[in-house]
């Protein structure tokens, strides 16, 4: 077992990688599952091994900069880092010979730290997270499959983290039973480049205990409804600043979807109003709720 000298001065995300390495490698011969929620890119924002240069590698290395630019510096780096990272593990899982039997998949849990803003389609884009925008919500799924996945390929499907066990299962070859909690769909076949099942809406039910504004949207590729009534075509409207519903201005899909998703808000348990903490005690999970149809 390694102690705390055996690790000073190694960067924690290298420790990680090594780990799931060595893993991989244990098991080579025989189906493995590895669900890696990264460090990376969190703040503080903090040099890496790749630009720390000669300073000292001690605990004082993770104190961010007060400087915003140096901390935006930092925050690239960190990405890059995270790729370099990502690298490592899709060249283990081809040095042990199992690429055409491993799907790799990359998401993110929120949007960007609200200290960032980055340059996105010719638009500064600040980031979101802890909100219910897009810069909050609305994440990457990059999927390889090698064999399998075509290559390039673009897919506008929507997809909720709900979607990721029966995916799995579904891939695995499993048949979930009635106590499996399946609230999804399976996207496997648009993993392989075929037509599978498409959602029409997503839910989201947000309530978060550190202090945050939460809420509940439901939406479509292009419409989104706030339980308040809140109508936005984010598309072209992605900082939801030009509600529908007030400028009363909706055409026929958006009429259409906007009585698909006061149907879907009906069914939903009731709207959180008030932010939570740590010391919030009664948290509600609404186990007796029934599955939404997606």
């Amino acid at each position: 077992m390694e102690t705390v000298e055996d690790n000073a001065g190694k960067y924690g995300p290298d420790l990680l990688c090594d780990f799931l390495c060595d893993f991989m490698e244990r098991n080579r011969t025989k189906p493995f599952f590895v669900y890696y929620p990264m460090v990376l890119v969190h703040n503080p924002f903090v040099k890496t091994p790749d630009t720390i240069g000669d300073d000292p590698r001690t605990q004082a290395a993770n104190k961010a900069p007060k400087n915003k630019r140096q901390q935006k510096e930092n925050f690239v780096a960190m990405v890059e880092y995270m790729d370099k990272i990502v690298g490592r593990l899709v060249k283990k899982v081809e040095s042990i010979g199992q690429e055409e039997n491993t799907i790799i998949l990359f998401t993110a849990d929120n949007g960007t730290n609200r200290s960032i803003t980055s340059r996105w389609n010719g638009l500064d884009i600040k980031g979101g997270k802890g909100g219910m925008k897009d810069m909050g919500t609305h994440v990457p799924l990059v999927a390889a499959w090698p064999g399998r996945s075509p290559t390039g390929v673009v897919c506008n499907d929507l997809v909720d983290f709900t979607d990721m066990y029966p995916t799995f299962a579904d891939a695995a070859g499993v048949s979930l039973g009635k106590d499996d909690p399946v609230d999804g769909c399976s996207f496997l076949p648009q993993l392989s480049g075929e037509n599978g099942e498409t959602r029409e809406f997503v839910f989201l039910h947000y309530q978060p205990y550190w202090g945050a504004q939460p809420g509940q949207f439901a939406r479509t590729q292009e419409y989104k409804l706030y339980r308040n009534g809140g109508l936005f075509h984010v598309p072209e409207d992605i900082e939801e600043s030009s509600d529908l519903n007030l400028i009363n201005y909706l055409d026929q899909s958006g009429n259409e979807a906007e009585r698909l998703l006061s149907e879907v808000l009906s069914k939903a348990p009731p709207a959180p109003t008030e932010p939570g903490n740590r010391t919030t005690v009664e948290r509600p999970t609404y186990a007796d709720w029934p599955l939404l149809n997606h």
